[in-house]
C-alpha cells in the first residue's frame, strides 16, 4: 500500500480492475460500477475553532495523504455510500462478538479451522476445554463466527426504541449479510438457520441461535479474484438495556442500539482435508510442516469478508486453514 501527496491539490487517483483493463483491450470498456473510500481519513481532524476561521477547519483533512488506488474491491474497508436521506447521524457498523461460549474465539489474532478429526484431537490436547478457540470442519455444529451489527456509540441508549428510530425506520437494518471467501480453499459456508439473539428485561434467559446451515448458491466476487460471494441471513439484535441495571456487556459487544447478528462457518474442499495426503494447494499458497501447537501442521491463511447488504458496512477476518501432517 503506497500514499499520495496530498498537500497542494485535491487528488483523484482511479485504476481499473483486471476485468476493466482486459475490456479496453477488446474495445468494449464502458464504466458500470467504481468504488470509493475514505479509510486513510480521520475526521476527529477537523477543527471548527480553529484560530484562522472556518476555510482552515477542514484543512488538516484536505490535506492528508491519500492511499494509492488499487485493483481490488476488497482493500477498501470503508466504503462510501449514496445516502439520499440527510437525517442520519449514525451509521451501524460490524463487530465479531466472542462474548459467550458456541461463539469461536480468536487466538493470536487468527481464526482457526481444523480440517479433520486427526488436527481436532490435537488441537484438543493443546488447548485442554477451550474448544471454542478454533472451528471443526468435521461437523455442522457451532462454534462458528457471530458478527453482530448496530450502532456502537455510548451516545445512544441500548433500547429497542432506539433501535427503531435510528436504524429501522431509515432504513439501515441488514437482514442479510455476504460472505466471500476464497473458493480454491473453501467448497461453501453454513449460517445461521433459526433462533433468536435477546436476554429477558432483567438480564435473565440469554438466548444465542446456534442452528446452522448449508447455503446454496454463490456467485462470484466482482471484486475479488478467487472469491465467491455466499448470502446469510442476519437475526433481530434483541439485547436491549435491561430494567434493572443489570449489564448487556456480557451478550452484546455493541455499546448501542443493535441490528442484527450473523454467524457462519466455512466448509473446506476435501482435498485440504485429508489426514493421508498434503495437497499442493499448502505449499502453493500456504506453509507446509511448520510447527505449531506443540506438533507439525500444514496450514493457509485467508481473509473472509462480511458485508452487510443494506449498509455495505464490511468486516474483514483473518482465517488459518489447518491441517496435522
Amino acid at each position: 500500500m503506497a500514499f499520495l501527496d496530498n498537500s497542494g491539490d485535491i487528488i483523484l487517483d482511479a485504476v481499473l480492475t483486471d476485468t476493466g483493463r482486459k475490456k479496453m483491450a477488446d474495445g468494449n470498456f464502458k464504466i458500470t460500477r467504481f468504488g470509493l473510500g475514505d479509510d486513510e481519513i480521520n475526521y476527529s481532524q477537523y477543527n471548527k475553532n480553529h484560530a484562522s476561521g472556518s476555510a482552515y477547519y477542514d484543512l488538516e483533512i484536505l490535506q492528508t495523504p491519500v492511499f494509492q488506488s488499487t485493483t481490488q474491491v476488497s482493500n477498501i474497508n470503508y466504503g462510501l455510500l449514496n445516502i439520499s436521506n440527510k437525517n442520519i447521524l449514525y451509521m451501524p457498523s460490524l463487530k465479531v462478538n466472542s462474548l459467550q461460549s458456541n461463539m469461536q474465539q480468536i487466538y493470536s489474532g487468527i481464526y482457526y479451522v481444523a480440517t479433520n478429526a486427526d488436527t481436532v484431537s490435537a488441537l484438543n490436547t493443546f488447548h485442554g476445554s477451550a474448544a471454542d478457540q478454533f472451528q471443526d470442519n468435521t461437523t455442522k455444529n457451532v462454534p462458528a463466527i457471530y458478527v453482530e451489527g448496530g450502532i456502537n456509540s455510548s451516545d445512544l441508549s441500548k433500547t429497542q426504541s432506539n433501535q427503531a428510530a435510528y436504524i429501522k425506520n431509515l432504513q439501515l437494518s441488514n437482514r442479510m449479510y455476504s460472505i466471500s471467501v476464497d473458493n480454491r480453499i473453501f467448497k461453501g459456508v453454513m449460517g445461521l438457520a433459526s433462533g433468536a439473539f435477546k436476554v429477558n428485561t432483567d438480564g435473565s434467559n440469554f438466548q444465542l441461535p446456534i442452528n446452522l446451515t448449508g447455503i446454496n448458491g454463490s456467485s462470484a466476487d466482482s471484486g475479488m479474484e478467487n472469491y465467491s460471494a455466499y448470502r446469510i441471513k442476519g437475526i433481530n439484535n434483541g439485547v436491549y438495556q435491561t430494567n434493572n441495571g443489570t449489564a448487556v456487556t456480557a451478550f452484546s459487544t455493541i455499546s448501542g442500539p443493535g441490528d442484527t447478528i450473523t454467524g457462519f462457518k466455512t466448509m473446506v474442499h476435501d482435498a485440504l482435508c485429508s489426514s493421508t495426503t498434503s495437497d499442493n494447494l499448502y505449499s502453493k499458497i500456504g506453509s507446509t510442516s511448520a510447527t505449531l501447537f506443540g506438533s507439525t501442521y500444514d496450514y493457509i491463511d485467508t481473509f473472509v469478508y462480511i458485508t452487510g447488504l443494506n449498509t455495505g458496512a464490511t468486516i474483514a477476518l483473518p482465517i488459518r486453514v489447518l491441517r496435522k501432517v
